[in-house]
């Protein structure tokens, strides 16, 4: 790599949510990078990566604030999110 191609470095970040059939995201992963180039090289350079990227991505839980409280005839149950994804 050139000097001059580490002119302007971003940091970059490739980040996933983990899901359910269900819907219900239970893990958010991510991992950052040193980027340069076009938005569209640093994009490219991400989905490049992703694939494999998923595997090592460091693990955050889902904020307390986007839990969901509901009531079964069991008990109050926590769901930690739960979205209607459409694929």
């Amino acid at each position: 790599m050139k000097l001059e191609e580490m002119d302007n470095p971003e940091i970059i970040v490739n980040l996933w949510f983990v899901h359910d059939d269900l819907g219900a995201i239970y893990s958010l992963r991510g991992r950052a990078f040193v980027g340069t180039g076009t938005d569209e090289e640093k994009l490219a350079l991400l989905e490049r990566l992703s694939w494999i990227d998923y595997l090592i991505a460091q693990p955050f839980p889902i904020p307390q604030q986007f839990h969901t409280h509901f009531v079964t005839p069991e008990g109050e149950k926590v769901m930690e999110v739960c979205l209607g994804i459409d694929y």
